[in-house]
């Protein structure tokens, strides 16, 4: 075997692994999971309804201030 076929193996899962990081955003939905679980097991409160809404209205407002 050549390294010319690994290395172009290689390359193929880098592309498979990057299109799929395109249509999905797997690696964004894998860190929101985690921070969310971690605020939930440190902060009291983190997980209820009026939280998570004041988290949501102000990701919003920083989506818009980013907008620009």
């Amino acid at each position: 075997m050549t390294t010319i076929g690994v290395q172009a193996r290689q390359l193929t899962s880098r592309h498979q692994v990057a299109d799929l990081q395109r249509r999905f955003p797997l690696l964004q939905v894998v860190a929101l999971v985690v921070l969310y679980l971690a605020g939930a097991v440190t902060i009291p409160g983190w997980t209820s309804r009026d939280t998570i809404s004041s988290m949501l209205v102000m990701a919003a407002l920083l989506g818009l201030a980013g907008a620009g």
